[in-house]
């Protein structure tokens, strides 16, 4: 007896799955979601003096250093603005999901050291001083964050990507 196989379409080809049609853009949301997160935050943080984020990143007690906290209060949130567009655009996609998981990672060592040393801070300075959430809501989400650089990263580039039209223009 000759059984057909229940994944086999009429025309013989396997069909997808569920999972394999939702998972391309799973990876575009969590790009596009993960790069607008980062570029809001970082333009925030730009527009304001830079005294201001100086001061959050001296609050968290990790760098000594007053001339290292200036260097981060100008730098980070630019490098946060510049990853985010990569991500929105999809151009060098890994690298740049790679990056802000980096930073995120970086992020919530941060914030569990403050927890662990129990450091009150006023603001946690991620979106500025627009939103203020609490540690535990930061880490919260971090973890998405998280979640949203692996996915960007593993499958971020595949849809509405400059890595995927570059791609394509290659051929």
């Amino acid at each position: 007896m000759d059984r057909q196989d229940p994944k086999k379409t009429i025309s013989g080809s396997a069909e997808p799955s569920g999972w394999q049609t939702v998972d391309p853009w799973l990876g575009l949301s969590a790009r596009l979601l993960l790069g607008l997160v980062f570029v809001v935050s970082g333009t925030l943080k730009a527009a304001a003096p830079i005294e201001e984020f100086s001061l959050v990143i001296e609050n968290y007690g990790l760098v000594s250093s007053r001339d290292l906290i200036l260097i981060l209060a100008a730098f980070l949130p630019w490098l946060e603005v510049i990853f985010g567009f990569a991500l929105l655009f999809g151009f060098l996609t890994r690298a740049a999901a790679a990056a802000i998981g980096g930073m995120v990672i970086a992020f919530a060592t941060a914030i569990l050291y403050t927890k662990i040393k129990d450091i009150r801070l006023p603001n946690c300075g991620c979106f500025g001083f627009g939103l203020h959430p609490t540690p535990s809501q930061e880490l919260a989400f971090n973890g998405l964050w998280a979640a949203c650089s692996v996915q960007a990263f593993r499958r971020g580039a595949k849809y509405l990507s400059l890595d995927a039209w570059c791609r394509s223009v290659d051929r």
